[in-house]
Order: structure tokens, then sequence, then C-alpha cells
């Protein structure tokens, strides 16, 4: 995860936390995986990176 944060300049634990949010909210739901979605979910990682 670090390496994939450090790409997009994100924060790895906080992108960590933001994916595993969604994916349970996924299975809870049972909603299908939507990368249109993934921008709004990693949205709150923006700007956090060291």
């Amino acid at each position: 995860m670090p390496e994939i944060a450090d790409r997009y300049g994100l924060e790895a634990t906080c992108l960590t936390a933001a994916l595993d949010a969604y994916a349970r909210e996924l299975i809870a739901a049972g909603v299908e995986h939507s990368y249109d979605v993934v921008p709004a979910v990693v949205t709150s990682c923006v700007g956090l990176a060291a």
C-alpha cells in the first residue's frame, strides 16, 4: 500500500483505512464494486501525504 499511496500522493494508513471501509460497506450492502466511486472514497486522504 505505501508504494501505491505514494504514487498518488496519499498517506498509506489513510488509504488503507478508506479502502477497507469501502470494501466492508460493499460487502454489508451486497453492492458490486465500481471504479467510478473510488475517487470519492479516497478524497479524505488527499493532502495527508508526508
